[in-house]
């Protein structure tokens, strides 16, 4: 087999060289470009094992092939407790300004780093920095690894950095202009500076909600905050820049911590504003569940294998089980749920994004690099809205509970004031109730101490004039007139003792034989002197059964009834009481009309008080129709009245036909 030409020698080590070269980060004064990018195969990677290799031994080296190229993804991480060297190539194509390009790391998280800068003539000038070092020992103040690039000559050279971390982290950065730095990091500053403003005035306001509404709810909420400001400051390093500069043994830990804590409230957040416990109980114990084995992830990756700590991405598992358990309660018609979900769809995708930047699925920018703080801020804000909705929902609740029950329950703060009028109007409307009985009352004694005092004293009198007189016809004319007082006696008596027998009747309804109950009314007045002299006339219409109670609807038929017999006009020949019944849609009518002498406009309105007579001299005692009104009031019927004097009258009663 012959020996491949030259020609496919060549060709085939330009495509190789093709694949594994990697482009030098070139810049100069006279570039367009004001920043490059440095990570994956930009940057060349070795582990010393033996973690006493120096500067000088690695660049005696690595011509040997001591350095690799990085992979882009998944991102490579540089594991705890190990020392790795990193190099990576720049390109000066014109010379420089003296101090114009800076190099930065974003990893802040990084616990040891040297930083060898070229100068002139091929020297090297080191910089120590690193989270385990005071914050002030940065060669800038930024919350970044900043160092500021010295002047260098023309052609190729190499940037080096010697790291031990102690947790995972990136070698991530890019070498920038100053202007651009300082005007890209005061735009960086600000919008974290809003970030961190929106994060405070939530936690205040909501414990200003807490303490007012006392819902423990608003607690959880503003832990889970405060938890995302420790994330935060955390994961971006202003922590450290302004809350422990001096503290590095915090930086070791707060970032796992941080990230358990914030999990931790948001869980708690969520079982109690979707109440899952009473709601969703296999939920809840899962829920409880992921709570205890989250504290157990935390306790391994931060003490037994701190190489898998910082995974922010397991947590996406948490949210996306919270997520579901919001869907299941929207499920439910639970409205508030709707901005729960929304929230956790804008942390779900700040959480994703920021997740799969990390392992290098998505690609490193502004937007990426603080997805999670803008998926916070809006999620805190829609929580919020939701808290705020589930608050009006259980308010609502309250207050239709407390309208039902408002003479047991103990009046609601914030429904203070319009249960207080309303008590008061209930008052008022008790004591004008009260009033009315207690006139009702008196009443009722005067007129039936009255009507009881006046045939008495009659009797008696009637008696002492008996007993004085000789004469026997006289004596017969005495005893008439004390039978008749006695009979005047004995109805006054039987009406007061059907008022009180209406009045303290229990309702019991049956099935009743309506018109056999009429024909026994109207015959019991067969014995009347005025019966034979009116003409009764009796129309019945019945589609189904009559359901009432027996002894009161038999009172208002033989109220109605007398009542037409007695006040029948004895000047008409022609002197009648028509009666109809009927039976239709769950009601009872019952109509009784007269021709007699009829009730004028002014006795129209007080023809149904107890004890009132149209003509005072009259024989009745003014009490049945009072009997009447009690008796239908007491079935829940109504009753009304249509009269004109010297015409007649007509009595219509509507009665509820159910049991």
């Amino acid at each position: 087999m012959p020996f491949p030409s030259w020609k496919y020698l060549f060709s085939f080590l330009l495509m190789l060289f093709a694949i594994v070269a990697k482009p030098a980060i070139d810049f100069s004064a006279n570039s367009v470009n004001v920043e490059y990018e440095f990570f994956g195969k930009n940057i060349d990677c070795f582990e010393d094992s033996t973690h006493l290799l120096t500067f000088d031994q690695i660049r005696s080296r690595e011509k040997s092939g001591l350095f690799t190229p990085m992979r882009d993804y998944p991102v490579q991480f540089l594991l705890p407790n190990k020392v790795y060297w990193i190099r990576i190539e720049l390109q000066n194509s014109a010379k420089t300004s003296e101090n114009e390009w800076l190099v930065e790391f974003y990893d802040f998280q990084i616990n040891h780093l040297e930083m060898y800068t070229p100068t002139i003539n091929g020297h090297y000038l080191q910089k120590i920095a690193g989270f385990s070092y005071p914050f002030k020992q940065k060669e800038f103040q930024h919350k970044n690894f900043v160092f500021q690039l010295p002047y260098f000559e023309e052609g190729i050279t190499f940037l080096y950095a010697k790291i031990k971390p102690t947790v995972p982290v990136t070698v991530r950065g890019r070498v920038t202009t100053i202007s651009n730095f300082s005007s890209y990091a005061s735009m960086e500053y600000f919008f974290l500076a809003l970030f961190y403003g929106v994060c405070l005035a939530m936690i205040f306001y909501n414990l200003f909600l807490y303490i007012t509404i006392r819902d423990k709810t608003y607690l959880y909420y503003i832990y889970y905050v405060f938890g995302a400001v420790l994330f935060a400051s955390a994961r971006d390093g202003l922590g450290f820049q302004f809350l422990w500069p001096n503290l590095q043994i915090i930086n070791k830990y707060i970032f796992n911590f941080s990230n358990l804590f914030m999990i931790f409230w948001e869980i708690m957040y969520a079982r109690s504003f979707l109440n899952t416990r009473k709601n969703q109980p296999v939920i809840d114990r899962f829920l409880r569940y992921i709570i205890v084995g989250r504290l157990v992830i935390y306790l391994i990756t931060t003490f037994l294998l701190p190489e898998f700590s910082n995974q922010v991405s397991i947590d996406i598992i948490t949210l996306a089980f919270i997520y579901y358990a919001g869907i299941v309660s929207y499920q439910n018609n639970y409205k508030p749920t709707f901005y729960y979900l929304v929230a956790f769809t804008c942390m779900l995708v700040g959480y994703v994004t920021f997740a799969f930047t990390n392992i290098g699925i998505i690609s490193h920018n502004i937007f990426t690099i603080y997805s999670i703080n803008l998926g916070l801020v809006i999620e805190m804000l829609l929580l919020s809205f939701a808290l705020a909705s589930r608050i009006k929902i259980l308010q609502r609740e309250k207050i239709q509970a407390q309208n039902e029950t408002i003479k047991q329950l103990v009046v609601n703060e914030e429904l203070k004031d319009t249960v207080n009028k309303e008590l008061e109007q209930k008052v008022l409307e008790r004591t004008k109730e009260l009033e009315t009985k207690n006139k009702e009352l008196d009443a009722f004694v005067y007129k039936s101490s009255h009507d009881l005092k006046g045939p008495l004293n009659s009797i008696s009198g009637l008696a002492t004039i008996g007993m004085m007189e000789d004469d026997v016809t006289k004596m017969k004319e005495y005893f008439r007139l004390t039978r008749d007082t006695t009979r005047r006696l004995q109805s006054t008596i039987v009406d007061l003792l059907s008022l009180t027998k209406v009045k303290e009747t229990t309702v019991s309804k049956r099935s009743l034989n309506i018109s056999e109950l009429l024909d026994e009314v109207v015959d019991n007045f067969a014995h009347d002197e005025n019966y034979s002299q009116v003409v009764i006339q009796k129309k019945i219409e019945i589609e189904k059964e009559v359901v009432s109670d027996e002894g009161l609807m038999k009172s208002i038929l033989q109220n109605l009834v007398e009542n037409g017999l007695k006040y029948r006009d004895p000047r008409k020949e022609n002197q009648k009481l028509d009666i109809y019944l009927k039976n239709v849609n769950g009601h009872i009518t019952l109509k009784v009309s007269d021709n007699g002498i009829g009730i004028g406009i002014e006795d129209k309105k007080k023809v149904f008080d107890m004890f009132y007579k149209i003509n005072p001299k009259s024989v009745g005692t003014g009490l049945g129709l009072h009997i009447l009104k009690t008796a239908v009031e007491k079935l829940g019927g109504i009753i009304e009245l249509e009269s004109e004097r010297g015409k007649g009258s007509t009595f219509t009663v509507q009665l509820p036909n159910e049991i």
